[in-house]
């Protein structure tokens, strides 16, 4: 999914605060709970980060616990053009790049045990912070920046690999 970029000028959209009522308060402590409770295997490596083994695929997963306002932007300047991430109006985009990596990592090691077929996705997982009154997952780069109930929501997806769950944690294990 995509969202536009942020309004320039004071035409900024409303925004929802974590702190209200709603499913943006949910943890990824909290969201990971759910999901297991679903069926979902979770793996926590060090060197890839949280691992959500789903019917829907695995899902490389890293947390990242911030304050302000959440934002992707268009930046055609200077080598790196592509979509930002801004927290707070900065530019966070290095988050995203260790998310991608670990994702390659998972897809090395499930071809080296001779898996296939099975869909990565890697995620950025922003908690405790702002997003617009309509918010959406967005994709930078290759992540898809999303919170801790949307994520929740995406892993409980049905999928075909529900009977490979335990194989794949196996072998990423």
């Amino acid at each position: 999914m995509a969202i536009a970029p942020a309004p320039l000028g004071d035409q900024r959209p409303a925004v929802i605060d974590v702190d209200a009522p709603g499913d943006l308060e949910l943890g990824l402590d909290d969201a990971l709970t759910d999901v297991r409770n679903a069926g979902v295997a979770t793996l926590h490596h060090r060197q890839v980060g949280i691992l959500a083994i789903a019917p829907s695929g695995v899902h490389v997963i890293s947390d990242a616990v911030r304050c302000g306002r959440v934002e992707r932007r268009f930046d055609s300047l200077g080598r790196n053009s592509g979509f930002r991430l801004l927290i707070d109006g900065r530019d966070r985009s290095k988050l995203v790049r260790p998310v991608s990596a670990a994702a390659e990592l998972v897809r090395d090691r499930l071809r080296s045990q001779g898996i296939s077929r099975v869909p990565v996705a890697p995620h950025l997982c922003v908690s405790g912070a702002t997003w617009n009154n309509r918010p959406t997952p967005f994709q930078v780069d290759d992540v898809t920046v999303i919170w801790p109930a949307e994520l929740s929501q995406r892993l409980q997806t049905s999928g075909g690999l529900a009977d490979r769950i335990d194989e794949i944690t196996s072998a990423l294990a």
